[in-house]
């Protein structure tokens, strides 16, 4: 069975690659990027409908307010990326393209381990926005923490990494098909940030005003693009380098790199990460999915390099 990995390409962290990978054998590269800031709960002094928080200036919306706001707009924004890029998935798994690099037990492997990283993600964000200020916009957010707490547990179960590389084939399949049900089936509570935004005057001018939201309809603002440089390689593009085990090369697209009698079919490829790469916590969200991937892919190398095991080079 090929290993394959399959990396995102464009925006990456700072860290991070921005076009390509950088592979080593024997002495693996991941990009470290770090932390994410902490939580604060959303507790508070109860505040009537419609009443400006403490202290705010009457002539616009508290900042507080804004920043929630577009808080509120990149969650929402992030769970319907999430639901479009599962659907495709999981439309690819049980159908894979002819013309697919991925080898089709990783494919579903790499959907199981990253779900569970992308709900808690969405649930982490929702745990550190602060108060809004306003009764009704609290009530909001509490729902959105009820709604993705129903699908978390199972989620998480279903994708638990230390069990997945036991299961049958079969299994497999079954998991990714509920996961992908579990995701379809979040929905965001009603009434939703656009409909409050129109009932109260002081919200709807925040959203307006809120970077996270766009022209005021609850959409995603483009992010601006992120290029970082990547890393030399030690023996750049010299692919033969690796054939005794020991390299560092560069994949900038589809390569098949042979190491002994095993072929490492890799492919790099454009494409946006997802939900979990926003604001301050990108860095941290990217190198965990691409852990799990890697972890994954690892896993993938040591089985089939048990089964043939490459000689050691000549001395």
């Amino acid at each position: 069975m090929p290993w394959t990995h399959k990396s995102p390409r464009g925006a990456a962290p700072a860290a991070g690659p921005a076009v390509g990978l950088v592979i080593g054998l024997v002495i693996g590269l991941a990009p470290a990027v770090g932390g994410c800031s902490p939580g604060s709960g959303t507790g508070g002094p109860p505040v009537r409908d419609g009443e400006p928080e403490p202290g705010a200036s009457r002539s616009g919306p508290p900042q507080a307010l804004v920043t929630w706001a577009g808080d509120m707009c990149r969650v929402a924004t992030a769970l319907e990326s999430w639901q479009a890029e599962s659907a495709e998935e999981i439309a690819e798994i049980k159908n894979p393209p002819e013309d697919s690099v991925l080898d089709p037990d990783f494919q579903v492997q790499n959907y199981l381990s990253d779900a569970p990283g992308k709900v808690e993600q969405l649930i982490r964000r929702l745990d550190e926005m602060k108060p809004s200020g306003l009764a009704a916009a609290d009530r909001l957010h509490k729902a959105w923490e009820r709604e993705l707490g129903r699908v978390d547990p199972e989620i998480s179960a279903l994708g638990d990494f230390s069990v997945i590389h036991s299961l049958g084939e079969k299994e497999q399949l079954r998991r990714a098909e509920r996961i992908a049900g579990l995701v379809a089936s979040v929905r965001a509570p009603e009434p939703d940030l656009k409909a409050l935004a129109g009932k109260d005057p002081g919200l709807g001018e925040a959203h307006r005003r809120a970077p996270g939201c766009a022209a005021g309809n609850g959409s995603e603002s483009p992010a601006p693009e992120l290029t970082a440089a990547l890393p030399a390689a030690a023996d750049g593009e010299d692919y033969g380098a690796c054939r005794d085990g020991n390299c560092e090369v560069l994949v900038g697209g589809q390569e098949i790199i042979t190491v002994g009698d095993l072929e490492l079919h890799i492919a790099v490829e454009d494409g946006d990460p997802g939900p979990d790469y926003l604001d301050d916590d990108r860095g941290h969200d990217w190198a965990a999915s691409t852990g799990r991937a890697m972890a994954s892919n690892l896993v993938h190398a040591a089985r089939a390099l048990g089964a043939m095991p490459v000689p050691a080079p000549p001395s």
